[in-house]
């Protein structure tokens, strides 16, 4: 008996094109990289604008651990209205990485404005992260001495020098925390698989099953 017009090659055809196109399509569903600020929640303090400055903080690492962008502080989230050059340096003063941030079009978390870096994977031990800027001229305001929670990190020391240039800031000050903050660092998390190329892969091979019951009953008859 025949089945269909359609032939029993085309539907398995048909078939194993769902499977691959499930696959594809749940495969390609990737989640937004997550920011997790080595410094977070700002609260309290001052905000400032004076001066061109490289402005941020020493950090210690207890272990080793992945950093995946680069943020620099956006008071009010409306905005900067300046470049900022953001740094990531060891204690000698040797630049592992760079980016840079500028308008509205970055992505803002906890205050700051945050550009992609490829991942950097930094052993325990100091690091010191910066951005840099003409302040007073661009009308964006910094922030130091307020309250702050921090996530993998250690706060140590704040970092600053003078100068809208990007540059390894050598000096501190004392009773200022957390950093100048200027620049920030976010720390890769874990994210979980989406489920569904599992679950296309099932439908369709459930459409498949189906489809080999439905060929054996009609050879029978």
């Amino acid at each position: 008996m025949q089945l269909s017009s359609l032939s029993l090659p085309t539907r398995l055809g048909t078939c194993l094109g769902v499977v691959a196109s499930s696959l594809f399509l749940g495969a390609g569903l990737s989640p937004a990289k997550a920011i997790l600020p080595g410094i977070d929640n700002l609260s309290g303090g001052t905000n400032s604008g004076n001066g061109s400055w490289t402005l941020g903080y020493e950090f210690n690492l207890s272990k080793t651990s992945v950093i995946d962008a680069l943020g620099s502080y956006d008071q009010n989230g409306d905005g900067l209205n300046g470049r900022y050059d953001i740094g990531l340096w060891d204690t000698s003063g040797n630049l592992l990485s760079t980016a840079s941030v500028s308008g509205s079009g970055d992505p803002l978390v906890s205050s700051f404005r945050w550009a992609d870096i490829a991942d950097i994977t930094l052993g325990q031990g100091n690091y010191i992260v910066a951005s840099a800027g003409a302040w007073s001229t661009n009308g964006d305001n910094y922030f130091y001495s307020g309250s702050y929670t921090t996530n993998v990190l250690t706060y140590v020391n704040n970092k600053y020098r003078v100068g809208s240039s990007l540059q390894f800031p050598i000096s501190s000050a004392a009773g200022v925390a957390p950093g100048f903050l200027g620049g920030n660092v976010s720390f890769e998390t874990t994210s979980v698989p989406a489920p569904l190329p599992f679950l296309g892969a099932g439908a369709a091979f459930g459409f498949s099953r189906k489809l080999r019951q439905r060929v054996k009953s009609a050879s029978l008859r």
